[in-house]
C-alpha cells in the first residue's frame, strides 16, 4: 500500500479503482490537471449516479482545502482504508492565519488506515443527456403534483418562493438514472426531505 505523500495521478488511480467497485456501471473520465496553485483529479460522467453520491466516494481523497474568509488554500492529510476508500484524518486549519478553519486530527478509523498526504483538489462534473425533455418531465411532475400559480407564463411560475423551472432543472440533476421515477428527487428537492 503507499504510505507518505501520494502524487496527483496516484490519487486518480486510487479514485478510478473506488468509483469502479461503488458505481460499476456507470463510465466516468478521471483526469489530472496541474497548474500554478498545484494540481487537480477531474472526474465527468453523463447520467449514471447522483453527483452527492459521487462526491462522498472521491471527495475524502481531497488533500486540499480553501478557507474563503481569508482567501487561503491549506492541506488536509487523508486515511486510506483497506477498502480503497479515504477519510479525512487532519489538518492545521487556517486559524493561526486569522481564518476560520479550526485545526482538526481524527483516530485512525481502522487498524490498517494508512496516514497519507496529497496535494490535490478533486473536482467532480456531471453531465445530463437530453436535459429539455428531463427538466419538461420534471416541470410536468412539479405543475402535477404542486399548487402552482398559473397567472404568469411558466417560465416565472412559482412553487413557494422558487421558480418551477429551477426546482424541476435540480430535480433532474439530483435523479440518478437508476431512479424509476421522480418521486425520490421530488421529495429532496421540492419537499427538502431527507431521502
Amino acid at each position: 500500500m503507499i504510505t507518505g505523500t501520494l502524487d496527483t495521478a496516484d490519487v486518480a488511480k486510487l479514485i478510478r479503482k473506488r468509483l469502479g467497485v461503488r458505481f460499476p456501471l456507470a463510465r466516468f473520465n478521471v483526469h489530472t490537471k496541474r497548474f500554478a496553485g498545484g494540481s487537480e483529479v477531474s472526474i465527468r460522467w453523463t447520467d449514471g449516479p447522483r453527483g452527492k453520491d459521487v462526491e462522498a466516494e472521491v471527495k475524502p481523497f481531497e488533500g486540499k482545502g480553501f478557507d474563503g474568509s481569508i482567501d487561503l488554500a491549506y492541506s488536509n492529510e487523508i486515511w486510506l482504508l483497506p477498502d480503497g476508500s479515504a477519510q479525512f484524518a487532519a489538518t492545521r486549519g487556517t486559524e493561526g492565519s486569522g481564518g476560520t478553519v479550526r485545526e482538526q486530527v481524527t483516530d485512525a478509523p481502522h487498524p490498517n488506515a494508512v496516514l497519507v498526504k496529497t496535494s490535490c483538489w478533486v473536482n467532480c462534473s456531471r453531465d445530463i443527456s437530453e436535459m429539455d425533455r428531463k427538466e419538461g418531465e420534471a416541470t410536468a411532475y412539479i405543475v402535477e403534483h404542486c399548487n402552482i400559480d398559473s397567472a404568469p407564463p411558466m417560465n416565472y411560475a412559482k412553487f413557494g418562493n422558487q421558480y418551477v423551472s429551477n426546482l424541476a432543472r435540480n430535480m433532474v440533476y439530483d435523479r440518478a438514472s437508476t431512479d424509476a421515477d421522480w418521486v425520490p428527487a421530488f421529495r429532496r428537492i421540492v419537499r427538502r426531505e431527507e431521502v
